[in-house]
């Protein structure tokens, strides 16, 4: 070999060395990996990572935080931007060829029950399918499923399951497109939406019977922080309406719900 492809390879193996020593703590990263600036990485579980992977630290540092058990798997020529934060507290998924814009954040757990900050909170794991853009400064939380190329806009905020191949946007993120049935039909009567209400609230929340009055986070399961940022989606495509958030968020119980949106 002569001299100049010697320092070559020695280039190409020096940096790859100085992307891999950052990530140290993981148990795998693939060849390829392009890492600029310091991390902040904690390893309590398993962090796996494939090949041609690209994380961005400056001019603010990135975090990618695994607890005891959990998991953050990361595809092939996955892209993360600077500012980003991935919290796993049980499964944190990016399939292949998924770009993290700056200052995204992810995590698989809200750490707090609705009733007290202090108290743990149930996780759901996180998936990104392959090809989807997540769109800078947006939050993903737990339990979100991300389809296949689908396009996350900027600033948004990300509750359940976005369709492959899909656009959604604001907070909370919803399909980019007109409400569903706006202005449709004759206008319900108070009877009429508060029946539409209970129906939505039972879809909402997995409730296998008819919800009454008086249920709520008490007797509903689902009727968390992230189940109210679901049903506000729901109530306002299915009614043609918008509903303040925070009033929905205060109602304790369906027949506070319904005062809402009547």
């Amino acid at each position: 070999m002569n001299v100049h492809g010697l320092v070559r390879n020695l280039s190409l193996m020096a940096r790859g060395l100085r992307a891999k020593w950052p990530l140290r703590d993981a148990q795998f990263v693939g060849g390829g990996a392009r890492v600029s600036g310091q991390p902040y990485v904690e390893n309590h579980g398993r962090i796996e990572i494939g090949r041609d992977f690209t994380l961005a630290n400056e001019p603010v540092p990135s975090h990618l935080v695994v607890g005891h058990g959990a998991s953050l798997k990361i595809g092939d020529r996955v892209s993360i931007g600077h500012g980003a934060g991935l919290a796993a507290t049980t499964s944190i998924v990016l399939e292949d060829d998924v770009v993290l814009a700056p200052m995204v954040m992810i995590m698989d757990t809200d750490f707090h029950d609705a009733d007290s900050m202090a108290s743990d909170s149930k996780a759901a794991p996180v998936i990104i399918e392959a090809g989807a853009r997540i769109g800078a400064n947006s939050v993903l939380l737990k339990g979100t499923h991300v389809g296949k190329n689908a396009v996350i806009a900027p600033g948004s905020v990300v509750s359940g399951t976005v369709v492959a191949g899909t656009a959604v946007g604001g907070v909370p993120a919803r399909v980019l497109r007109e409400k569903k049935h706006p202005g449709r039909g004759a206008p319900m009567d108070k009877t009429e939406i508060a029946d539409k209400v209970k129906a939505l609230i039972a879809e909402a929340f997995h409730v296998p019977r008819a919800v009454t009055l008086e249920d709520g986070p008490a007797t509903l399961g689902g009727w968390d922080s992230l189940g109210v940022l679901r049903l506000l989606v729901t109530l306002e495509d299915e009614l043609g309406t918008t509903i303040e958030a925070g009033k929905l968020a205060g109602a304790k119980n369906v027949a506070e719900v319904i005062a809402v949106v009547t």
